[in-house]
């Protein structure tokens, strides 16, 4: 088995873009977060059981982490979305 890409560990998953990382990388937890986000939060509409958008998660993850966060995010997350519309 080879390594990850992104660290000594065996690679054991398969990013979006076919990059092998294992479960401990940062690329793996990103991807985590935002299949999270689109698959929990709408991306245009609010409603009573779901009062944030995955804008909304967006803005409030760029005030916590970051604005380069924030940008690595929703990009991970559009990749995935374009993915899931071939």
């Amino acid at each position: 088995m080879t390594n990850c890409t992104s660290c000594t560990r065996d690679k054991t998953q398969t990013l979006i873009d076919n990059r092998q990382v294992c479960t401990y990388c940062e690329a793996w937890r990103m991807e985590c977060e935002a299949r999270w986000i689109l698959k929990n939060y709408s991306t245009t509409r609010r409603s009573k059981t779901k009062p944030m958008t995955a804008r909304d998660w967006l803005e409030a993850l760029k005030a916590k982490r970051g604005e380069d966060h924030a940008r690595q995010l929703r990009q991970v997350m559009a990749s995935i979305y374009r993915q899931s519309q071939k």
